[in-house]
């Protein structure tokens, strides 16, 4: 029987968890966390047509997901300094819609229940089929997929490059007061256009 280790319980790690469930094949997922109640961060997620929602479609809880789905916040608008609109895309359906990341998790764990994941493992290193932890090792795994993020102890058993800056960053700010110190900004808010 393949033996397959799941090292991270998160949105990736536990999608391909519920695809193999339904599939019947054995997995086990390992998460640092010590509990599924543990603090998760509060990001939201678009969900892509191709990638993401079929996924989600393949788990079989495309129905749970669409409770929780929310396509109110697609617009987007990129103005400079200078209020000057370079790209507007309001009232396009983009096929994103969002879901915060910790209400996406929870239809998965559900989904799953307690069984299919071991909580407080922390992986050390990930060698020859087998998962070191700080409190042990398992071994006899015929696949391991590393679903832990980019600094994954799974990504150093297949290669030596670690992550790297690739040049592209995002950001996201907030502005304090922003009626009474800048109210044409204000006023885009009020519209729901920023």
């Amino acid at each position: 029987m393949t033996r397959i280790a799941i090292i991270g319980a998160g949105p990736a790690g536990l999608t391909l968890a519920r695809i193999l469930q339904n599939h019947g094949v054995e997995f086990t997922v390992f998460e640092k966390q010590h509990a599924a109640v543990e603090e998760w961060p509060a990001t939201t997620l678009d969900i892509h047509v191709e990638t993401g929602q079929r996924a989600i479609k393949e788990s079989g809880l495309w129905d749970e997901f669409v409770k929780l789905a929310r396509y109110d916040s697609e617009d987007f608008i990129l103005v400079d300094k200078n209020n000057k609109t370079h790209l507007d895309l309001r009232g396009i359906d983009t096929g994103r819609p969002e879901i915060d990341r910790s209400q996406l998790r929870k239809i998965f764990l559900d989904a799953l229940g307690p069984e299919a994941i071991q909580w407080g493992k922390t992986v050390v290193q990930v060698k020859n089929g087998t998962i070191y932890f700080t409190d042990g090792a398992e071994s006899g795994f015929d696949l391991v997929v590393g679903a832990d993020g980019a600094w994954s102890k799974v990504r150093t058993a297949l290669t030596y490059i670690p992550p790297f800056y690739s040049g592209v960053s995002g950001l996201q700010l907030w502005i304090s007061d922003i009626n009474a110190r800048y109210p044409e900004l204000g006023e885009m808010e009020a519209c729901g256009l920023a």
